[in-house]
């Protein structure tokens, strides 16, 4: 874990300078620098048992592209 942990590390500063300055001052998290530079992906969990709370996290994650494309995949297939 502390070789991934450094790999990510060292990654990040020679890709995005500025995002690593932010994470050794500690204005972000490692992650939250990664996923500024493009090097992770955003995630979110999301409790799936209440559909009203999902629509919700969604809606404030997503953008209106993104949940036209997810309404889209939703749709049934004959």
């Amino acid at each position: 874990m502390a070789h991934e942990r450094t790999y990510w590390t060292q990654r990040l500063a020679k890709v995005a300078p500025l995002e690593y300055l932010a994470f050794q001052q500690g204005d972000k998290r490692l992650h939250a620098a990664l996923v500024a530079a493009g090097l992770r992906p955003r995630r979110v969990t999301v409790e799936i048992d209440r559909p009203a709370s999902l629509a919700r996290c969604l809606r404030r994650h997503m953008t209106t592209a993104q949940l036209d494309e997810l309404r889209e995949l939703l749709q049934p297939t004959d």
